[in-house]
Parts: structure tokens; C-alpha cells; sequence
């Protein structure tokens, strides 16, 4: 079977905390205007604490809920003022084909703390093993994106960026290299799991042009950095 990776990102940056104690970084957005934030459930799995860095400040967030069936968790960030949150469209009408973006925080150390766009299409309306819950994209993908929004060209969210496919696995496996295999979960199975937090109140749906829906999302996005 091919491996689909779900990584976080090791390395160290800039926080109260002792660096040392730095163990893994993602990605993130906001979803409500009190500081509800919703990442990839494996980003956060093992952090004893969780800083997020969004423009140019750190807050300290808390789990709220986290579902490791689906790779989704919510944290609430402490502090934090005014953000703008994503909405998080249902995805039954997107369609194989659709233009999708994503703004999140691949390789840090290497690329440096702000935002990185890159967008793609839709490839496929089901995930590897034809599993359902996810999109395969060609949106391209690396290690610290993992949480991150998929978005529409309306920036409404349509997805959760959650795994690529494994390079190395799929080359020994199958003697080539995959180019942008990489998946999200369907926001229409995050909805549900808002739904039980009684403190949830998702923002209206928007339309936009794209550079309105770009600006919108680097709003939203922020650096998850996870501590042991």
C-alpha cells in the first residue's frame, strides 16, 4: 500500500518558550471572530503547548476539540483581536476541475515565516483508495501546510490540506516519482463536528474576486508552533 504522509515540520523559530522545546510547525486558519482556529488534528497531537504566530504576534492557544478519525482539531487562541474568519463552505457542489488555493507555512526554516500561496485544481473527488472524504489536488503542498485552508476562488474553505503522497514509498512501490498527488479533507465533514460546539458561530459565505479572496485568507492563515 502507498504511505500518504501526514508530517509536521521539525525545527526551531523565535518564541518564549525554550527553542529546544520546539518539536513541529503547520499550518492554520481562524473560523470565528472570537478565536476559534482550525488545524490538521496531527499537527497538534503530541504538543503539551501550542503558539500560533499571526501578523507578526504570538498567542498562546488551547485544544478544544480534536478528532484524530479525521484529522481535524479546533484550538482557541488567547489574546487574539478581531481576527477575520474563513468561512467554511460545504463542498457537495465542487466539481473535478474547480480552481482551488491554499495560503499556509511550508518549511519555515528553510522559506521563512510568511504566508506561501499556491493553487491547482481539483484532480479527483475521492482520496486515495477512493476514500470519499477528500479531494486529491494539485494544489502543491509541503511539510508545514498540513492544516492549512483549501479554498475556492470565492475564498470561501472547501477543504483542510491534510497529506500528499509519500515520494519514496510511491518509488520503490511503483518505479515513479508522483507530481502534486496531495489531498484534503471535504469541509462538509468538518461542518458536522462545528455543530457540537455550542460557542460556534460560523461568518456568512463571501464572494469575491480572487485578489479580495487571497487578501482574505493571509488574514486568516497562521503559523501552528507545537512544543513538548
Amino acid at each position: 500500500m502507498l504511505i500518504v504522509e501526514k508530517e509536521k515540520v521539525n525545527g526551531t523559530a523565535s518564541a518564549d518558550e525554550d527553542d529546544s522545546s520546539i518539536f513541529g510547525f503547520g499550518s492554520g486558519f481562524f473560523i470565528t471572530k472570537d478565536g476559534h482556529f482550525l488545524t490538521a488534528a496531527h499537527v497538534v497531537d503530541d504538543a503539551e503547548s501550542i503558539r500560533i504566530y499571526w501578523k507578526s504576534k504570538d498567542y498562546t492557544a488551547k485544544k478544544v476539540f480534536v478528532d484524530n478519525t479525521l484529522d481535524v482539531a479546533v484550538l482557541k487562541v488567547a489574546g487574539v483581536q478581531s481576527p477575520q474568519p474563513l468561512f467554511l463552505s460545504g463542498s457537495s457542489k465542487v466539481k473535478t476541475g474547480d480552481t482551488v488555493f491554499t495560503l499556509g507555512f511550508p518549511q519555515v526554516q528553510l522559506q521563512g515565516t510568511e504566508a506561501k500561496y499556491t493553487d491547482g485544481a481539483i484532480s479527483s473527488l475521492s482520496g486515495i483508495a477512493n476514500d470519499t472524504k477528500y479531494f486529491q489536488i494539485s494544489v502543491p503542498v509541503q511539510p508545514g501546510n498540513s492544516g492549512g485552508p483549501l479554498l475556492d476562488s470565492n475564498g470561501n474553505v472547501v477543504g483542510l490540506i491534510t497529506a500528499r503522497l509519500d515520494e519514496i514509498a510511491t518509488l520503490k512501490a511503483t518505479g515513479s516519482l508522483p507530481q502534486n498527488v496531495n489531498y484534503a479533507l471535504k469541509s462538509s465533514f468538518m461542518l458536522p463536528l462545528l455543530e457540537f460546539l455550542p460557542d460556534i458561530q460560523l461568518d456568512e459565505p463571501s464572494k469575491m474576486d480572487k485578489a479580495e479572496a487571497i487578501k482574505k485568507a493571509k488574514n486568516a492563515v497562521g503559523l501552528v508552533v507545537c512544543f513538548k
